[in-house]
C-alpha cells in the first residue's frame, strides 16, 4: 500500500512539473508572437512610407476576368509598369509618339474592333470610366482600381 501512496506522489510531482514547463512554454511562445506581431506592425508602416496598394482588373471581354487585388507597387509606378511586372512579361504594345499603345496581355491580342483599353473606377460615382492617357503616363495612385478591358469604345468592363 505505501508503496502504491509513493508511485501516486511521484507521478504527481512529475505531472506538476510537466504542467509548470508547458505553462513556461506557453509564455515564451506568447512573447514571440507578441514581438513577431510588433515587428510586422511597424514593417508594415514603414512600407505603407515607400508604397501604394492597387488592384488592377483583366477582362478579357468573354466573361473572363483576372483580378490582382492589393498589389503593393513603388510610388511612382505607371499603369504600364503595373501591367508588364503582374503580366510577368507576357504583354506585346506598338511604340507611338504618344507612348506604347498595348496590343496584347497574357497571349490575347487585339482584334477586329476590341482594343485594349483601360478604365479607372470612380468610387463616388460608382462607375468605370475610361483612361484619359496612355497607360506609360498614367502614375498610380493609392487604392487605385484599375481595369484593362479587350472591347470596343464605349464598353466598359
Amino acid at each position: 500500500m505505501e508503496v502504491k501512496i509513493m508511485k501516486y506522489k511521484q507521478l504527481s510531482f512529475i505531472l506538476a512539473i510537466l504542467l509548470v514547463l508547458s505553462a513556461l512554454f506557453n509564455l515564451y511562445q506568447w512573447q514571440k508572437f507578441n514581438n513577431l506581431e510588433n515587428e510586422y506592425t511597424d514593417l508594415l508602416q514603414s512600407i505603407n512610407k515607400i508604397s501604394y496598394k492597387v488592384s488592377l482588373l483583366i477582362s478579357f471581354g468573354n466573361g473572363t476576368r483576372i483580378w490582382f487585388n492589393n498589389t503593393r507597387i513603388p510610388i511612382g509606378w505607371s499603369l504600364f509598369n503595373l501591367t508588364y511586372y503582374l503580366t510577368e512579361g507576357n504583354m506585346q504594345f506598338t511604340a507611338t509618339q504618344w507612348g506604347p499603345f498595348i496590343t496584347s496581355i497574357l497571349s490575347v491580342s487585339q482584334y477586329d474592333n476590341r482594343y485594349w483599353l483601360w478604365y479607372y473606377w470612380d468610387p463616388s460615382a460608382h462607375e468605370w470610366l475610361p483612361g484619359e492617357v496612355g497607360a506609360a503616363d498614367y502614375y498610380l495612385k493609392d487604392n487605385d482600381i484599375i481595369a484593362w478591358c479587350l472591347c470596343e469604345w464605349g464598353e466598359t468592363p
